[in-house]
């Protein structure tokens, strides 16, 4: 019989060892906290804040790419080339908006069309009702944040390890079913076996 492939299990488990990682978490968390109570504050310095966000971004958002990637498509975006084609590319738009107008202005609007679930969510919950409106964006292009470009590659080799890991883990676990009927007493295996002898037996006839 044909495989079927990983099926919607190995689906969520590429998608969970990937977004569900520490790694993953404390880059996203470091991404969060850092646009919303560092960036701003007196007391923490401006130049820092802005490359914090620029690391965390481009170790997280290739991890993004390739776990919704792995929903659609779960062999296909697990290959290296995959992987490393999420990293690159994210690296390549981060460093157009940094130093071409053109691609800062798309970003720009893309970016506060997304934004408004999460606004309105915002003042759902902090003014009670919902406003449903594009928030109004600024972004400055700064071609020295291109700095954090090793973070994506390292997020592409971390990525390709992970997943690696987790189709050595799952393919010991779908063994184990036949190394149990192998390693089991004789009679046991006897036993496994008969029906197909049986089916063997009278094909033959």
């Amino acid at each position: 019989m044909p495989s079927k492939g990983p099926g919607l299990r190995g689906q969520l488990r590429s998608t969970r060892v990937l977004l569900a990682s520490p790694p993953a978490v404390l880059s996203l968390l470091l991404l969060v906290i850092n646009d919303n109570v560092f960036k701003g504050a007196s007391w923490f310095p401006a130049y820092l804040a802005g490359k914090l966000s620029d690391f965390a971004g481009l170790f997280f958002f290739p991890l993004l790419v390739v776990a919704m990637l792995a929903v659609v498509w779960p062999h296909w975006s697990t290959q290296p080339r995959v992987v490393w084609t999420a990293a690159l590319a994210t690296l390549v738009a981060f460093s157009l908006i940094q130093v071409h107008p053109g691609s800062a202005h798309v970003y720009v609007n893309v970016l506060s069309i997304l934004r408004v679930p999460v606004e309105a969510l915002r003042s759902l919950l902090v003014e009670g009702n919902v406003v449903w409106e594009r928030p109004s964006l600024n972004h400055v292009m700064d071609p020295s944040d291109i700095v954090a470009a090793p973070a994506a590659l390292l997020s592409a080799r971390w990525a390709l390890g992970r997943l690696r890991l987790a189709d050595d883990v799952g393919g010991a676990h779908s063994g184990s079913g036949s190394s149990n009927v192998l390693q089991s007493s004789p009679a046991t295996r006897a036993s496994a076996i008969a029906p197909y002898n049986n089916v063997a037996a009278t094909a033959s006839r």
